[in-house]
């Protein structure tokens, strides 16, 4: 049987695609990054006014049009990236996490953590 092996990804190849459509979040997700927001409003200066969508029964991160250089985007995808995703291909939830003295995970969504093992 063939092992699992998951490695680290390389932004400057992936270009965060694994980010294109954005992420659902738990309830106690939406709230923490509201007040996140609130508290760091000049770091996520580069968010839409909204970030968050609300879905029939969550929230979700909104996305934004990306033009993917990486010729393996996958055809099927909406070349459109979660507006957390910072230019340079980054989570601005993990650079803030770092920012604040935490683990660069500490702020990330749980969604977030399982991929690639939880797909939507």
């Amino acid at each position: 049987m063939d092992e699992l092996r998951l490695c680290r990804c390389d932004l400057s190849v992936c270009e965060a695609m694994c980010c294109y459509a954005g992420v659902h979040l738990l309830s106690t997700e939406a709230v923490m990054v509201q007040s996140l927001m609130e508290k760091h409003k000049a770091f996520f200066s580069f968010l839409p006014e909204a970030p968050l969508e609300r879905t029939r029964d969550s929230w979700k991160t909104a996305t934004k049009p990306h033009e993917y250089k990486n010729p393996n985007f996958p055809v099927e995808f909406t070349r459109t990236r979660c507006v957390f995703c910072m230019e340079d291909a980054k989570c601005s939830l993990q650079v803030i996490s770092e920012l604040e003295g935490y683990d660069s995970w500490y702020f990330k969504f749980m969604a977030c953590w399982l991929h690639p093992l939880y797909l939507w």
